[in-house]
């Protein structure tokens, strides 16, 4: 029988992962969570310039470790949305990203939206909401918190009483096995075709190490050794 998991128990099975986030993501990890349980619009941005997309605030270079099986997936997905915005001036792109266990909890779903002038990537958002944010302060003490090792539970439990964690649910009803997450998962052209290659992410025959490649496009060497790729 399926049910919605409580948002304070979603957010007590983030925070492990979150104890290894640098304090500014950290920060923004904590405002998402205030923002979706409190159904208030979460607007994630990135700047495209050159032909990259770049963290909004900082404008620079966004870098993923793709040393693990989700960084590998993330790659995929800053690829195709890298190639999807380099293509289209305008546009709305969809990401389904199903739940992986002891990391993401739960399912999402994010829509992108293209800008004017193809410069910038934003997430949709427009439901209005008069709830502030909350300050500084009670942020950067849960900071300090999660970083401290202290307990999830009662991190969650405290960042419920202290009002960071709304009533609404973060989590989509059913879960993801990590062994069917390779079967769910699609590489798309966000415009709705899949890449006629098949998936952007693949090892090399020679270090067996993850290689990524353009959408559309193939690669003749391993982006780390050199090594032919080419079959």
């Amino acid at each position: 029988m399926s049910h919605i998991e409580s948002p304070t128990k979603t957010i007590e099975k983030f925070i492990p992962s979150w104890r290894y986030t640098k304090p500014d993501r950290l920060r923004e990890e904590i405002i998402s969570t205030f923002n979706e349980t409190h159904r208030k619009p979460d607007e994630y941005k990135f700047r495209y310039k050159n032909g990259e997309l770049l963290d909004f605030q900082t404008s620079t270079r966004i870098e993923i470790n793709t040393s693990s099986y989700l960084g590998q997936k993330d790659a995929e997905l800053l690829n195709t949305l890298t190639s999807w915005v380099s293509e289209n001036p305008s546009g709305t792109a969809l990401w389904i990203s199903p739940s992986y266990d002891s990391v993401y909890p739960c399912n999402k779903i994010t829509m992108y939206q293209i800008e004017h002038l193809g410069n910038l990537l934003e997430l949709i958002g427009t439901k209005a909401n008069n709830i502030p944010l909350p300050s500084h302060e009670l942020i950067h003490h849960f900071v300090d918190l999660i970083h401290s090792g202290a307990s999830a539970k009662s991190i969650a439990d405290e960042m419920q009483e202290k009002g960071l964690v709304g009533k609404f649910a973060v989590s989509c009803s059913g879960s993801s096995s990590v062994s069917s997450l390779e079967s769910q998962s699609l590489t798309l052209n966000l415009t709705g075709l899949e890449d006629k290659y098949g998936s952007l992410s693949f090892t090399c025959p020679k270090c067996g190490r993850s290689n990524i490649r353009p959408f559309g496009q193939l690669i003749s060497n391993c982006q780390h050794c050199g090594g032919d790729v080419r079959c």
